[in-house]
């Protein structure tokens, strides 16, 4: 890096430590890949991506998430949940390291409607 190049960075970290403000890689953030309705059937979702993190968020309504099975290809992972969250909540669920998913099986309850995130 040249010298202005250099301190125009120190400066950009400085005002982020000093603002408490936090550095976004590119796969930080989450994405959304569904919007469901609670009840019912258990729900199928299509994922595709290599992530880390799930997070529900309710968007209407109160959701109880009983079970989230991770399917990778063939092999599927059932993580128990049993979160019951209500309008305005999240709920983040650790996957335990990165993984290939192909898809998510969501057991749910509750009078509600949710969006599914996914995080690298």
């Amino acid at each position: 890096m040249n010298g202005k190049r250099m301190l125009a960075f120190a400066v950009a970290v400085a005002a982020a430590v000093v603002c408490g403000a936090t550095v976004v890689r590119a796969g930080d953030e989450y994405v959304q890949v569904a919007e469901l309705t609670a009840g019912g059937d258990a729900k199928e979702v299509a994922v595709n991506k290599e992530i880390s993190k799930c997070m529900i968020h309710v968007v209407d309504g109160s959701v109880t998430i009983n079970t989230l099975v991770v399917r990778e290809g063939g092999r599927k992972t059932p993580i128990p949940v049993t979160a019951r969250i209500e309008k305005g909540s999240k709920h983040e669920i650790d996957l335990g390291g990165r993984k290939n998913v192909t898809g998510f099986r969501i057991s749910d309850g509750g009078r509600g409607t949710y969006r599914v995130l996914v995080k690298k």
